[in-house]
């Protein structure tokens, strides 16, 4: 194959570097979840599956040491979680008279578009791991078909108290916005995930502080609405709710959110302390390739100039590391707000 082999569609590689850094920044800056993931950038050539090892702590050496006998000491413990990658991708087709006749700058706004599929893409498959967890608990009741309340303080000190328990450490750092892997420091919390349909609940929670009511305001993240006690919340659409999941919508004397007018609907409000949860980050130049063929270009394929596409793939895989750290809240939202 020679030198002049062009791996990108109509597209220089510098020019198709440029783009793909587009993509990047744009879909980058729309998620609110990647940054508080164990992250592992996509190896080249290194097959499908990726390997993440946690080190184990030694138990505490309580017995005194006899007069000039050494312990019998102990093994470096580890636990390994495997996660597998896939490809993902799409294409958008343009004709030749979107370029000819069309006024706008056509392939530079599928670019803008396919930027935001890209993040939604990420980020739905982020969001799915983190609602598929095992640690559950539940606003009310013992299973969501019982859910009819909105979150309350005691249900978040029922989980602080089991993280604990568990031994899950506080967020103090994140991965910082941007194509690099470093980190920056946050103040020590839980982080909660949740949708947007349940800000009112959490600002009424005892202790809630907004974030522009914070010491220093410009330290929120994105999606970030506030903290109460020892949880910070951060909010987006994209998690969905289980439509008509749980109890009789009228829950505590409040009628809940109800897509059938009927049963509350259930939210879930993820709950993660750091290591829990992994993913391959969406930067870097492995992450994702942009494609783009011109559609006046002339080829056996394309006779008369008449078609052409633009596209995105890309490589992507997330897992729980640790289930004992990710906890699902599963509540309730109230549906007309005072």
């Amino acid at each position: 194959m020679g030198s002049n082999t062009n791996y990108f569609g109509d597209l220089t590689p510098r020019s198709a570097g440029a783009i793909a850094r587009k993509l990047l920044d744009r879909a980058q800056a729309m998620s609110v979840t990647e940054p508080y993931f164990e992250v592992k950038p996509i190896p080249g050539k290194s097959g499908q599956a990726i390997t993440f090892r946690r080190y184990l702590g030694f138990a505490v050496a309580t017995v005194p040491l006899a007069d000039g006998t050494p312990p019998a000491g102990k093994k470096l413990l580890f636990e390994d979680v495997t996660i597998t990658i896939d490809e993902f991708g799409d294409i958008c087709e343009i004709t030749n008279r979107s370029v000819e006749l069309h006024e706008d700058d056509i392939p530079a706004e599928i670019q803008k578009i396919m930027g935001e599929q890209v993040s939604e893409t990420w980020e739905t498959l982020r969001i799915a791991k983190m609602k598929a967890g095992t640690t559950v608990y539940y606003a009310n009741g013992a299973a969501r078909t019982d859910v009819n309340t909105p979150v309350s303080n005691g249900k978040l000190a029922t989980i602080k108290r089991y993280l604990s328990s568990q031994r899950a450490k506080y967020y103090t750092s994140i991965i910082k916005a941007g194509q690099g892997f470093n980190t920056e420091p946050i103040e020590s919390c839980y982080i909660a995930f949740g949708h947007t349909d349940l800000d009112w609940d959490i600002r009424q929670l005892q202790g809630f502080t907004p974030v522009e009511q914070y010491a220093d305001a410009g330290k929120g993240k994105p999606g970030e609405m506030g903290k109460a006690g020892s949880f910070r919340f951060v909010l987006t659409e994209m998690f969905d709710s289980w439509a008509d999941g749980g109890a009789a919508k009228a829950g505590s004397g409040t009628t809940m959110i109800s897509t059938g007018n009927t049963s509350a609907d259930v939210y879930p409000l993820i709950i993660l302390a750091p290591g829990a949860i992994c993913t391959t980050p969406l930067r870097g130049k492995n992450a994702i390739t942009p494609f783009y063929v011109h559609p006046l270009k002339v080829s056996h394929s394309n006779k008369l100039g008449q078609k052409g596409h633009a596209g995105w793939r890309g490589w992507f895989g997330a897992g729980v590391l640790k289930e004992e750290w990710l906890v699902r809240l599963e509540v309730a939202a109230t549906n007309s707000p005072t």
